[in-house]
């Protein structure tokens, strides 16, 4: 309906008009018309009753002119609210932080990781990409596979990750060791090392929920990181075969032979990177949650280096210390369980369980400062995430 404004004035002018022409007869017949007062009198009388009629048909145009702007008005109410809400108006919602979790190395230590992941798994802490080297590419890996954290706990204490990390005894190892050296010497070509993983590589591949064994099919976007011997760089490996990615990034030297893929043969990812901050952040991490398994330094007694292999323990310890100092820099919140004189290639039972509890203490202490970083809005309600994330514009080439 269109709106004329200009009818409502040019219904009163007439009125207008005609109420001074009244006027003035009125005037006149006043002056010079010599009838009777009563005669005068019933005159003005007549002109009172049409003029009020004509006050009351101006009125009724009034009313309807009112009625006609409130209508108007009406429409240009549904009209500003179609324009709102029309798609070509786009709110932007408030969007969550993507949360990247770097798992470092350590052998059995890295059981602490399970205890920090069933911490942030039970307070709604959503991870949307994780990053891990050795141990933590283990942890990870299987966790952002969709492998439940309650099964990987009772394989990790039945010891069934490092049994199959090392397939025999390092003892074993170390007296058949001779028969492979005069393997090399008749011309075999193997690469220098006691275990080749690839019984490892298998039940880890074993180990996943689903039937695609490529890491691109991951839940939650995963990279191992490895070391590559030929150009001396960390790589991060977010392709390919999952299993044969935890072979490479496992590869610790000395005790498992490097894994070659393509024009690469990888080692463990710890001899350079073994907390891999920069790698999640390279992901897309806006919010770097890093836990570090290594033994804090502490001064020893001299006799605490004469027992076997303490020496060689105390070193690998020192060097991952020094290796994780600038990693941590990167991170946003550091969770360092303590995991102090637990071997990295120990079997026991009792010292997964002592790890797993480590992690959930410390992931606990540090629970505070995470949700004060992240944000209420932004956990996790009955599975669904409150909050959208930003859209992924970066990916990872290696």
């Amino acid at each position: 309906m269109e709106l004329d404004i200009e009818k409502g004035a040019r219904a009163r002018k007439p009125v207008t008009c005609l109420t001074a022409a009244f006027l003035t007869a009125l005037f006149s017949a006043s002056a010079f018309n010599p009838a009777p007062a009563f005669a005068q009198a019933h005159l003005t009388s007549k002109q009172l009753n049409s003029i009020t009629e004509q006050l009351n048909e101006t009125t009724a145009q009034l009313n309807e002119t009112t009625a006609q702007l409130k209508e108007a008005a009406e429409q240009l109410n549904e009209a500003n609210k179609a324009e709102i809400s029309s798609p070509d108006v786009v709110v932007s919602p408030k969007r969550r932080p993507r949360i990247g979790l770097a798992l470092g190395g350590g052998g059995m230590r890295g059981a602490a990781h399970i205890g920090v992941l069933e911490v942030l798994e039970r307070e709604g802490v959503h991870v949307d990409y994780i990053a891990g080297t050795s141990m933590g590419s283990v942890i990870g890996g299987l966790y952002a596979a969709g492998v439940p954290i309650c099964e990987m706990e009772e394989k990790f204490t039945r010891g069934l990750y490092m049994k199959h990390f090392m397939t025999a005894p390092i003892g074993l190892r170390l007296a058949v060791a001779p028969a492979f050296l005069s393997l090399k010497a008749v011309g075999s070509h193997q690469y220098d090392g006691l275990y080749r993983g690839n019984i490892f590589r298998k039940y880890m591949d074993k180990s996943l929920p689903c039937e695609d064994k490529n890491i691109e099919s991951f839940k939650i976007p995963f990279c191992a990181v490895a070391l590559n011997l030929v150009d001396g760089k960390p790589y991060a490996l977010s392709k390919g075969n999952f299993g044969r990615a935890l072979q490479a990034s496992c590869a610790l030297p000395m005790l498992r032979r490097p894994v070659k893929i393509e024009d690469k043969l990888f080692v463990d990812g710890g001899v350079l990177v073994n907390l891999p901050t920069q790698q999640v952040r390279d992901m897309g991490a806006d919010i770097i949650i890093a836990v570090d398994i290594d033994e804090r330094i502490d001064e020893l007694p001299m006799s605490e280096f004469e027992k076997l292999g303490s020496v060689a323990h105390r070193v690998i310890c020192l060097h991952l210390a020094k290796v994780d100092q600038e990693s941590v820099k990167l991170a946003n919140i550091v969770i360092h369980p303590d995991v102090n004189g637990i071997r990295m290639v120990s079997t026991k039972r009792k010292d997964a369980k002592t790890a797993v509890a480590a992690g959930v203490a410390a992931a606990e202490k540090a629970l505070p400062e995470i949700l004060k970083l992240i944000g209420p809005e932004n956990l996790t309600v009955q599975g669904k995430v409150i909050g959208s994330p930003i859209p992924d514009t970066n990916s990872n080439k290696n």
